[in-house]
């Protein structure tokens, strides 16, 4: 996948005709839940940042995960994943520990149908 961020949502993935994306985070500082939410008005953003103040380069890729249904057709697709980043200091000079950060996501694509099935 990308990570040119001239490229769009549109061009990457242009067999999709509708999304809906969305995405709750939920650890530290606040163990709160985050949410966020995309459809076609607002495309997705390919990368979905961790809250984690101490995990600098924690995220959800979510074009990645978008990519993998598309090649499989599929229309629905909800999981939950740990964020893969690690705490530490902001540049990482010194490691803590995995992110303690949940990732829980609930995707719906509808295709074109000119893009055949």
């Amino acid at each position: 996948m990308t990570s040119d961020p001239r490229v769009s949502f549109k061009q990457v993935f242009p067999q999709i005709e509708d999304i809906k994306v969305e995405v709750e985070q939920i650890g530290p500082p606040t163990y709160s839940p985050t949410r966020k939410e995309w459809n076609t008005r607002c495309w997705p953003e390919q990368l979905v940042k961790c809250h984690n103040r101490v995990c600098p380069k924690g995220f959800l890729n979510l074009w990645e995960i978008i990519g993998r249904m598309v090649d499989q057709r599929q229309t629905e697709r909800q999981d939950e994943t740990m964020c893969p980043g690690y705490e530490g200091s902001p540049k990482l000079r010194r490691v803590y520990g995995k992110c303690l950060n949940m990732f829980t996501y609930k995707i719906r694509i509808k295709y074109r149908q000119d893009f055949g099935s």
